[in-house]
Parts: structure tokens; C-alpha cells; sequence
């Protein structure tokens, strides 16, 4: 008797069911139907906000890369034609001069009016893209006079190893990176000799506004 009650009220609660679904239908499906829109307007909410944030963040990347090509071509624009043929930029330190070639180092007379108009390249020694010694040297301070570039390499010995220097030739730029920086006394000028390799030695008085002993950076092509 117990099992047949059981049997009896299951089949109950199944035609109460099923009647409530029947005259319930329309709602029930409505309510199905927003669910499922809920859902899928959720799902493609959250892709589509992934989607914008990721491309937001490609189009913000591209433009600082941009931003920035654009800011070293404005810069190389400024550069004049005559430091693009022989000249000097060393970022980090502020300095952008024309070299003077061939200047002659003995003849005190002659690379003081020289380093009037840049740094100067020292005769006899190789040029950019050859296998030896470049030497280069500048004033460091305006005890010697107050030209525009008096005081050009002033800030040398703020350079330090793996530095970058460029260096433009015949409207070529080589960059070469420090692997030396060394002070040497007065009367040494070990630095000047040939290197069998290119290498770049740039050289300025030391200490500041002193003569006493020589600044040296060496580097080497990148």
C-alpha cells in the first residue's frame, strides 16, 4: 500500500508539473529566451572588451613607436651638412660638433683656432671605416676661451663602459661602444699610436680647466 501512495504521489506532482509548463509556457520560454540573451550578450561584452583593451594597447604601442621615429628624424634633420660629412654625437653627454680633419697637433697655433669650429681630428691618424686608430681630441672647459665649443667634451668623464658614441663620415653614422676610459699623464701620448683595428680614442684635458694630465675614452665599432 505504502509503495502505490508513492507511485500515486510521484504522478502527482508529474501532471502538476506538467500543467503548470502548459499554462506557463510563454513565460517560461520568454524567461528562457532573456536568459540566453543575457548570456550571450555577456559573453560578447567580455570579448569585445578584450578584444578593444588589446587593440587600444597595439594602437598606443604603435604610436609611441611612431612618436619616436619621428622625434630621430626631426632629429637627424637638424643635424648640418657639415657635421654629417665629419662629425660627433655622443647622447648621453649633450655633445653634437663637427670634427675638423687633419689637424695638426704639434702646432699649438694651428688646433687652437681649429677647436674654434669643433673637436679635432689628429693628422696622421685613421678615419671612420678604416682598421686602426681614430683620434680624436676637444677642449674641456673655457679657461682656453669662450667659443661654442670651449667646453664641448667638459662632460666626458661622465661617460662610462658600454656607452654608445656616433660618429658621422661622408654622410654615413657609425656607432661604436666604450670599452676603455683611463686618465694618462701629460706626457703620454701612448694612446695616439695605431691600433691594428678601429677603434675610436677621444681625448680632452684633465682635470677640468687643467692641463695636468689627459682624459682618454676608447671604443670600438658596435
Amino acid at each position: 500500500m505504502l509503495n502505490k501512495k508513492n507511485i500515486q504521489k510521484k504522478t502527482d506532482k508529474e501532471k502538476n508539473f506538467y500543467y503548470i509548463f502548459k499554462k506557463n509556457k510563454k513565460i517560461i520560454l520568454t524567461l528562457i529566451l532573456i536568459i540566453f540573451i543575457l548570456i550571450s550578450g555577456a559573453i560578447y561584452w567580455l570579448f569585445y572588451f578584450q578584444n578593444s583593451s588589446s587593440n587600444t594597447a597595439i594602437v598606443k604601442f604603435d604610436d609611441i613607436n611612431n612618436q619616436e621615429e619621428q622625434e630621430e628624424q626631426e632629429e637627424e634633420e637638424d643635424i648640418s651638412p657639415e657635421i654629417k660629412q665629419f662629425g660627433i654625437k655622443i647622447d648621453k653627454i649633450e655633445v653634437l660638433a663637427p670634427v675638423i680633419q687633419d689637424v695638426d697637433d704639434n702646432d699649438r697655433s694651428i688646433y687652437m683656432e681649429e677647436l674654434k669650429k669643433g673637436v679635432a681630428h689628429c693628422k696622421g691618424t685613421a678615419l671612420p671605416k678604416t682598421d686602426d686608430n681614430i683620434f680624436i681630441f676637444g677642449h674641456s672647459s673655457t679657461v682656453a676661451g669662450t667659443e661654442p665649443y670651449a667646453d664641448v667634451f667638459a662632460r666626458l668623464g661622465e661617460l662610462e663602459i658600454e656607452d654608445s658614441i656616433i660618429i658621422y663620415f661622408k654622410d654615413e653614422q657609425i656607432e661604436y661602444t666604450i670599452f676603455e676610459k683611463k686618465v694618462f699623464e701629460e706626457n703620454d701620448s701612448s694612446f695616439t699610436l695605431p691600433t691594428g683595428k678601429e677603434q675610436l680614442t677621444l681625448m680632452t684635458c684633465w682635470p677640468i680647466g687643467s692641463n695636468a694630465k689627459r682624459l682618454v675614452i676608447k671604443s670600438s665599432p658596435k
